[in-house]
């Protein structure tokens, strides 16, 4: 090699590539969401003998405007939480970015530091169980169904969350793991 000339840098090199396919992502997501949404509403009709009906016949123009505007402030919320379990595992604010991942239609936060798997976990377990599995829990405790449906929706959205912690199943909790910027899933240490 010359002087002066430097070899490009394989941004991979030392990281083994484990994202998931957008094809998979988009189906298996999809039915993991409905089915948690699904689930938890089934269960909360049956638990109370509900009608989803009755529910439906109450509900107003203005109030399902509200309800998507919660539910869009709820997904902004998600975000922050991983934000929020990123700066928990030792990122700092400037590696932490906000974007949306067009091809899947999904909003992200993205850490550019490495962190070790026990955070990365809990970083992406956050988001679900404060906005879904709490809400959830309340809104049957209630007997609310917006509190659950708020919760059951949240959950569902977690679906590719759940979908990336599977993928880390057989990760030690102390292998370094960086998020990857623009596919869903991870890259590991070797």
């Amino acid at each position: 090699m010359k002087p002066g000339i430097e070899t490009p840098v394989d941004p991979l090199q030392g990281w083994e590539d484990r994202t998931l396919p957008a094809e998979f992502v988009a189906v298996m997501g999809s039915s993991i969401a409905l089915g948690l949404l699904m689930g938890t509403m089934g269960a909360y009709f049956i638990m109370w003998w509900e009608s989803p009906i009755s529910m439906l016949r109450g509900m107003s123009l203005v109030g399902m405007a509200l309800g998507l505007v919660v539910i869009l402030i709820g997904i902004v919320l998600h975000e922050g939480l991983h934000a929020f379990g990123f700066l928990l595992g030792g990122g700092a604010p400037k590696h932490i970015k906000f974007g949306i991942m067009w091809a899947q239609g999904m909003p992200h936060a993205h850490c550019e530091v490495p962190l070790r798997v026990s955070s990365y976990r809990i970083a992406l377990a956050l988001p679900a169980f404060v906005l879904g599995v709490v809400p959830i829990i309340l809104g049957f405790a209630t007997h609310s169904v917006w509190l659950t449906g708020f919760g059951a929706v949240l959950l569902s959205a977690a679906a590719g969350d759940f979908m990336i912690l599977w993928s880390l199943r057989s990760v030690h909790a102390q292998t370094l793991v960086r998020d990857h910027p623009t596919k869903p899933g991870f890259q590991i240490a070797i």
